[in-house]
């Protein structure tokens, strides 16, 4: 039997060094193929610290040749395209086609860009690479506001702005915060022109949370210096600018959308059953309904389980 797993995250990866173990235990004749875009898992939890320098690189992934060394199972590196159930296949963008006896569905999710202009005019943080490329713009930005002599050019360029109030937009708006002392000594731009917004559509932070921690999110950010806009939704996103519902604007040197994810669309397109936010459905035994040979797995809240409705009587 083949299982091919689409994606390494943490779900994925599970599964791959469980089925390993198990085959390993019972004499299963299995294959074990795991496909990710890139050789390495990354812990997202850390993806903050690695966009401000709170760690070093390689803390926040691990090369997946490493944890798979000595388990038999095959890593296949390229981005899945499309997902042909019917077939039992699946295509990658590098032209290879994988036929499977089992699928599992493990592709997490990705940024959910809502808003005109947030794909265009803003920095992600989902990814390991979206966590390099916003820390070196941000360090790029500090150092070009050393040498700013115009007041407003500079107070655009040392203003950053986090769109979304979740765990990424309340985690990078404390870690920036620490850093910006640093940053500052570093490049020589003023410490006293950093400001960082925090902006949430509802009236409280964290909203997966309780009151609480939301109010104690409030309180320890503002007192780093975070200025927190709470029932503020962004209508609109231009270059260094936001729009938000209510007509005014907020200019940004940097602007980070972190406003809520879903999953990818191929996943529809493959003709599996999905929820507005593009997960799979799944079953109890977490198998996709209507697909017997195709498991959908995802960390908590990244699918949608139905129970089958019955009859009356």
């Amino acid at each position: 039997m083949r299982i091919v797993i689409l994606g390494a995250g943490y779900a994925g990866l599970r599964t791959a060094l469980d089925l390993a173990r198990l085959r390993r235990a019972y004499g299963l004749e299995i294959t074990i193929q795991v496909v990710d875009q890139n050789p390495y898992h990354q812990l997202v939890q850390l993806l903050h610290l690695t966009a401000t320098a709170g760690i070093t690189d390689q803390k926040s992934i691990y090369q997946l040749d490493t944890l798979f060394r000595g388990r038999e199972v095959e890593r296949i590196e390229g981005r899945v395209e499309a997902i042909h159930p019917l077939e039992r296949r699946v295509v990658l963008n590098t032209g290879q086609t994988l036929e499977y006896d089992r699928l599992v569905l493990a592709l997490g999710s990705e940024t959910a860009f809502q808003v005109p202009g947030a794909r265009e005019y803003t920095l992600p943080l989902r990814t390991f690479s979206d966590a390099l490329k916003l820390r070196k713009h941000l360090i790029e930005q500090f150092t070009r506001a050393a040498s700013i002599t115009d007041p407003t050019e500079l107070r655009i360029t040392m203003t950053t702005a986090i769109v979304g109030g979740g765990y990424t937009g309340c985690e990078l708006a404390g870690e920036l915060a620490a850093w910006a002392d640093d940053l500052c000594r570093q490049t020589g731009a003023p410490r006293k022109e950093v400001r960082i917004a925090l902006i949430e559509r509802e009236d409280h932070l964290l909203p997966h949370l309780g009151t609480w921690a939301s109010n104690e999110a409030v309180r320890r950010l503002e007192r780093l210096g975070v200025n927190i806009f709470l029932q503020t939704p962004v209508v609109q996103v231009e270059p260094q600018r936001l729009r938000f519902a209510d007509g005014r604007l907020l200019r940004a040197g940097t602007i980070v959308w972190g406003a809520g994810v879903r999953a990818p669309a191929l996943l529809a397109e493959a003709g599996f059953p999905t929820d507005r936010l593009g997960r799979v459905l799944v079953d109890r035994y977490l198998r996709v309904q209507g697909h017997a040979t195709v498991s959908g797995l995802a960390r908590r809240g990244r699918l949608s389980y139905r129970p089958p409705r019955t009859g009356a009587g």
